[in-house]
């Protein structure tokens, strides 16, 4: 997964748990596991307390500041890299961590880049996802198709009148598109159909 991330970001994907978190920091320099100084209650307890007075239009500063050195701080690829992509757990998913303080006390908004993902292997998935070719030229198909459950809607559609394939037929030449009119379904009456033969 390092291959997957610039030379300026870090991976942090948490685990909260009791008595102690962790945070797995992935960089272009190597994997590492660093244990958080405190336990998934404490995280809990003060990240529903911060963003509780975020709602009520407070400023949260002590809360910002106490959640860096928790979940921040003890990270050194958090002092050196400004790009974080965050794979959060549990209550951490309503942590806006752009909101959180440094040991300055500035907004990491203002020093960091920071985008979140739901895991490490959905980020690894996405980077090495490789772009589908794109067709030579768009498509536009429509039918008088009856979908299950419509009413037969499509039946009742109204046929094309000369003048509208005239009219589309002038708008896809000036486009550049290839025209082709399909051939109508047939159908059958039911007078047309002959019962069989019962005495043959």
């Amino acid at each position: 997964m390092e291959d997957d991330l610039n030379p300026n970001e870090v991976f942090l994907e948490y685990v909260l748990d009791d008595p102690n978190s962790f945070c797995l920091s992935i960089s272009r320099k190597g994997a590492y596991l660093w244990v958080l100084p405190v336990g998934r209650t404490e995280i809990q307890r003060l990240t529903q307390q911060f963003v509780d007075e975020v709602r009520a239009k407070g400023a949260g500063i002590d809360g910002a500041k106490q959640l860096y050195a928790w979940l921040l701080k003890p990270i050194p690829e958090a002092a050196t890299i400004n790009k974080f992509v965050i794979a959060p757990d549990g209550i951490l998913n309503l942590l806006p961590f752009e909101a959180l303080r440094d040991t300055q006390g500035e907004y990491l908004l203002k020093s960091h880049v920071i985008s979140y993902v739901p895991s490490g292997t959905i980020l690894d998935v996405l980077r090495r996802a490789k772009t589908q070719p794109s067709a030579p030229r768009p498509f536009l198909g429509v039918g008088d198709v009856a979908y299950e459950n419509q009413g037969n809607v499509g039946r009742k559609m109204p046929a094309q009148t000369q003048r509208e394939a005239r009219f589309y037929e002038a708008w896809q030449i000036s486009r550049g598109y290839s025209y082709t009119t399909f051939p109508k379904p047939v159908t059958k009456s039911k007078e047309s159909v002959k019962s069989p033969d019962r005495n043959r």
